[in-house]
């Protein structure tokens, strides 16, 4: 393991778990401050960067990418059912 896959995985897991806080208030509450256009650019580019990294070798990043995507798409599954148009 290299050190840069590490510190990039470290980083991600700092960003999935403050969007793990945002996706748990959004179920308990029924809200979402969310648009659908970040939510999905965002889950979108992060899959993608977890396929790179994966095809470059760095699996920690690339499974702490695809976890921060999924959370991404939480917010955009959120938005369809509470959100709505603003």
């Amino acid at each position: 393991m290299i050190i840069e896959d590490l510190i990039i995985a470290i980083a991600n897991v700092a960003f999935s778990y403050a969007v793990a806080v945002q996706v748990i208030h959004g179920f308990r509450h029924r809200v979402s401050a969310i648009t659908y256009q970040t939510s999905s650019i965002t889950c979108l580019g992060l899959w993608a960067i977890a396929a790179s990294a994966y095809s470059l070798g760095l699996f920690l990043m690339a499974a702490t990418c695809a976890l921060a995507g999924s959370f991404w798409l939480c917010l955009f599954i959120q938005r369809c059912m509470f959100g709505g148009e603003q």
